[in-house]
């Protein structure tokens, strides 16, 4: 594998762990699921890198949290916090990035990348990652997926921040 390729994927792991520390931890009450800046740069990932990079990258961020560094919401670090609420998010980041990834390659517009982040990161994530939630803290997961409204919400936000950084960052790489 090439320099720039595992630079590449180092730099997300990194941005990964560096951006639950950016935030102070906070939660809608009740659901116990904390508002990051993690989703941010996994669609970012999903931007910026090639499926495999974006994959390997969500993959060794949850290697390293799930190794003890404290690398998850609060300072957390350990299996426990993957076998926790949130571990159906955490574990969806390496598909999630990668199918961004994909489908980014086949288009250039931005507005695209935008509808791709939202349909994989929100759409795709939530549905599925709240089974996890449901099940691990034994609530009905209806009430859970209408309380993930206003995180769904922010990572819309996010969606949109993740895809002009790209574009932008993508053309300062490119124009060297």
């Amino acid at each position: 594998m090439k320099t720039s390729r595992i630079t590449r994927i180092a730099l997300f792991t990194a941005l990964m762990a560096v951006s639950v520390w950016v935030v102070p931890p906070f939660s809608v009450p009740g659901l116990g699921v904390p508002f990051t800046l993690q989703s941010l740069f996994v669609v970012l990932a999903g931007f910026l890198l090639a499926p495999v990079e974006a994959f390997v990258a969500m993959l060794a961020y949850l290697a390293l949290g799930a190794a003890g560094l404290p690398v998850f919401s609060g300072g957390q670090g350990g299996l426990q916090v993957i076998l926790g609420p949130t571990g159906g998010f955490l574990l969806l980041f390496p598909a999630v990035a990668a199918t961004i990834a994909s489908f980014r390659e086949k288009s250039d517009k931005i507005w695209v990348w935008i509808l791709l982040g939202f349909i994989v990161a929100v759409v795709f994530l939530y549905p599925l990652a709240v089974i996890w939630t449901s099940v691990v803290t034994q609530t009905a997961y209806g009430v859970l997926l209408v309380g993930m409204i206003p995180y769904a919400i922010m990572d819309v936000l996010k969606i949109v921040i993740a895809a002009f950084l790209s574009r932008k960052i993508d053309r300062a790489l490119h124009h060297e």
